[in-house]
């Protein structure tokens, strides 16, 4: 039979398609199989259709061709199978014994098309045909489901961020105690990028070492006992530098793998500056997804934000601390002055002086 573009047996991504035809009656099944062949099908044909029924589960079939009525296995419990088996596979039923009964269930049942016997050529091509474009478009509408999908979790990432940003505005704007902010912020920022373990580390007093302000999956001790000197180990490369870090494996960076290894792993990890204007504060630190993934470009520029936020918490926090500090000492030298005042003696003014300073 000559081929033509419209009973071409290639699928949309030219690959040739499998068909399964069973049929108990060896002449129609011969005809139909040459047919198929010459139109390009890869065709496995079964005269027992219990064979076939056995072949539905351990192979990949396009389309199925099936006669209704067999001997101890008929069209339909082939259909059921074929359907469990693969929902996106085609399944023509053929029958000589056609009743609108028998229509309808297979139609209900998912079958694409049900032919008449005898099945002409041209009605067995528009059929196949069908079968194809249905195809089609089923693998198109699970494409646009898959990608409707990833926009939707992309869309629900980016929510999370803004809430958990929000949240964290929140926070700076009704806790006055630093290291109560310090830890919701840390807490804030392992939640939205499903870290397990994380720091906020700031410059000591010398300006020479990093400590930890706030911890999250850190042994007691670890935290009361590191003093990370600036320019060494990852956090204080970063507060030295001020850049930010997205380290996918530890252990294959060449920079720290062997600083680091023991602590970190094979760990992902992330690592930003606290920084207001150009003056560096300290570091937030975060490793270890839940799901033992690499932290992305979204989780880096997520804990630069909350860096950014919080390095403005602890920068307001120290103004203000001095502030109350030398608030303070005002106060005690303005009451030690009025009280002076009141004394006879150097000896009880020295006295006075000792009691209000100390």
């Amino acid at each position: 039979m000559k081929q033509t573009r419209e009973t071409s047996a290639k699928d949309q991504n030219s690959t040739v398609q499998r068909v399964m035809l069973i049929d108990d009656e060896p002449s129609v099944l011969e005809s139909i199989r040459q047919i198929l062949t010459e139109d390009g099908y890869e065709v496995v044909a079964f005269e027992d259709p219990k064979k076939a029924y056995l072949e539905i589960s351990t192979n990949r079939w396009d389309i199925i061709l099936t006669d209704l009525k067999m001997p101890g296995l008929n069209g339909l419990e082939i259909l059921k199978k074929a359907r469990e088996a693969d929902n996106n596979v085609c399944v023509i039923l053929f029958t000589g014994h056609a009743t609108v009964e028998t229509a309808i269930e297979a139609l209900s049942m998912g079958a694409s098309d049900y032919l008449i016997k005898p099945v002409s050529i041209d009605r067995l091509h528009s059929s196949l045909k069908k079968a194809r474009e249905r195809q089609h478009l089923e693998s198109h509408k699970r494409n646009l489901l898959e990608t409707l999908g990833e926009s939707n979790r992309q869309l629900s990432s980016r929510f999370d961020e803004i809430n958990a940003l929000y949240d964290a505005s929140v926070s700076l704007s009704s806790t006055s105690d630093t290291r109560a902010l310090l830890e919701n912020i840390l807490a804030l920022a392992a939640k939205v990028t499903h870290a397990t373990v994380g720091s906020i580390m700031l410059i000591d007093q010398s300006g020479a070492y990093l400590t930890i302000a706030a911890a999250l999956g850190l042994e007691s001790q670890i935290v009361h006992e590191v003093r990370q000197p600036l320019g060494k180990s990852i956090s204080g490369y970063v507060a030295k530098s001020g850049d930010p870090l997205l380290i996918e494996n530890v252990e294959e960076d060449a920079r720290f793998k062997r600083k680091s290894g023991a602590r970190y792993g094979n760990a992902s990890l992330i690592c930003v500056p606290l920084k207001v204007g150009s003056n560096i504060l300290g570091v937030i630190n975060l490793s270890r997804k839940t799901d033992g993934a690499v932290f992305s470009e979204a989780d880096l520029r997520l804990a630069i934000m909350f860096a950014a936020q919080a390095a403005v918490v602890i920068n307001d926090s120290r103004q203000f601390d001095e502030i109350s500090r030398q608030l303070a000492e005002f106060r005690a030298i303005h009451d030690l002055t009025e009280k002076m005042k009141f004394v006879t003696s150097q000896k009880d003014m020295l006295a006075l002086v000792f009691k209000t300073l100390s």
